[in-house]
């Protein structure tokens, strides 16, 4: 049985070379770019490819891991305290293949996302 997904989390925070750095939480993904626009479509492209690829696979490539908890706990402080610590949720299409009944060939999932201070 696939499991089922609401929401995505993402935490983004700035290393100290000044990129900016991408976190999938669910899954346990990081990446980096220069710009939080570019470090987010870098990672929904691989959290896209990950969860379509275990679609197709009926499940046999696995979903992996979420975050440490040490992760999700600083998301959740950047939650809490709101304003510029959190940024605008956004939708990640991904596309159903046509051997599993949907009413939609897609399903969509919001990503909540978080910015350390």
């Amino acid at each position: 049985m696939l499991p089922q997904f609401k929401v995505l989390n993402y935490l983004f925070s700035v290393n100290a070379r000044n990129k900016v750095i991408a976190h999938c939480l669910n899954f346990d993904f990081v990446v980096s770019g220069d710009t939080l626009e570019v470090a987010e479509r870098r990672l929904d492209t691989l959290v896209k490819f990950h969860i379509e690829t275990f679609i197709k696979s009926n499940g046999m490539s696995g979903l992996g891991s979420s975050a440490p908890k040490k992760f999700w706990f600083e998301y959740v402080e950047c939650l809490r305290h709101g304003g510029n610590f959190v940024l605008p949720s956004s939708t990640l299409r991904i596309n159903i293949p046509e051997v599993v009944p949907m009413e939609k060939p897609y399903g969509e999932l919001e990503i909540i996302a978080a910015k350390a201070a």
